[in-house]
């Protein structure tokens, strides 16, 4: 029925009983838009957490992740998050766009950066209808290794010479 549907204008909607969607026509082509409902989980644990790699101030941040984990999801799609740290700043997590399992599931944010200071970063967000803030503990930076002292203290030669009269002179 759609197809028989004579000079339609740009912007004209109809819904298809065929493909149970709304259709909508542009320019000159039919779009069909079979919406996946928006993603709403139960509960969320922001505590108990998994984390992998560690943070150090001043390093970049590479290969850390943290997992969360959710209840009673619908199935539906969430448009991911990024969130920077506060508490110690220069940090991002990360959460690609996707959609939840129906049910129980895992969320991994991917944290990149170089923390500022150690201490405690934290991340602020809203996915699915819940809040949630998850914590990261930055470590001091290392110390450069101290030069062993033969190193830092240049090497004396010791030189000995003897004059016509035959005295001995050290240098």
């Amino acid at each position: 029925q759609r197809d028989s549907i004579v000079a339609p204008v740009t912007g004209l909607t109809i819904f298809n009983t065929n493909s149970g969607c709304l259709n909508i026509y542009i320019d000159t082509a039919w779009f069909e838009f079979c919406g996946v409902p928006v993603g709403t989980i139960a509960a969320i644990s922001c505590t108990d957490t998994v984390q992998t790699g560690s943070l150090q101030a001043g390093v970049a941040a590479t290969g850390v992740n943290t997992v969360l984990r959710y209840t009673n999801a619908n199935g539906g799609s969430h448009n991911g998050v990024t969130v920077n740290s506060t508490g110690v700043a220069g940090l991002t997590a990360t959460l690609a766009a996707g959609s939840f399992a129906k049910g129980a599931g895992e969320l991994v944010f991917a944290i990149s950066g170089t923390p500022v200071s150690a201490g405690e970063a934290a991340f602020t967000f809203s996915i699915g209808g819940k809040v949630c803030t998850i914590t990261r503990q930055v470590a001091a930076q290392t110390p450069a290794p101290a030069l062993p002292l033969a190193a830092a203290v240049p090497r004396l030669k010791t030189v000995f010479s003897t004059t016509s009269s035959g005295s001995t002179l050290l240098f």
